[in-house]
């Protein structure tokens, strides 16, 4: 893949995707449509690590083309979960080649499968499961670790209790530090780049 500006311009980046394969074999219109449908969402997975748009925007085109292949061979209840699952994990095994550290759980995708939600709901809870990886990024450890707490069912009073201090300290601090990350997602996405952390 050819080298790219990662800070190269701001406006939004115009994926293409082409309809037939490295052999010239067609592509499946379900993955085209769905890689269109995710084009906002997958251009921003993990883009801080690939660099560029224009890496992304190959990934996609190589996705399509192994999920379209597959495809010939089972059907594909949803192909919106299923090209995601694709895609990310040509980006993981590119970020491994790169040698730059994966750290990604991907079963939610195969339980979105086996749910049975529809496409666009489907699509929606990618997107919510990217932008909150996204906004957790944002965020320090402190308020990243009582976060995950949260998410998994403990109250703020238990946070407290566990940490042994007070629930008001514990509230104010976690109000602030999930203010502090909102923020830096909020510019990250207004100027088209991904937010450092000493900014």
């Amino acid at each position: 893949m050819p080298p790219c500006n990662p800070h190269a311009g701001r406006q939004q980046y115009a994926l293409w995707i082409c309809d037939k394969d490295e052999t010239g074999a067609s592509v499946d219109p379900q993955f085209i449509r769905a890689a269109y449908e995710l084009a906002p969402t997958l251009l921003r997975y993990r883009k801080r690590e690939l660099g560029c748009e224009s890496i992304a925007a190959d990934l996609i085109q190589a996705a399509v083309n192994a999920a379209s292949r597959a495809a010939h061979f089972k059907p594909v209840g949803d192909p919106s979960a299923y090209l995601f699952t694709v895609f990310s994990r040509k980006v993981n095994r590119h970020l491994q080649k790169a040698n730059v550290e994966v750290t990604l759980a991907e079963e939610f995708v195969d339980d979105l499968v086996r749910g049975g939600q529809d496409q666009s709901s489907t699509t929606q809870t990618i997107e919510d499961r990217i932008l909150l990886r996204e906004f957790k990024a944002q965020m320090d450890d402190w308020t990243r670790k009582i976060c995950n707490m949260k998410l998994v069912g403990y109250s703020i009073e238990e946070i407290a209790r566990d940490l042994g201090e007070p629930t008001n300290r514990v509230a104010v601090r976690y109000t602030r530090g999930i203010t502090k990350a909102a923020k830096r997602l909020f510019h990250s996405h207004l100027n088209g780049r991904e937010w450092k952390p000493d900014e």
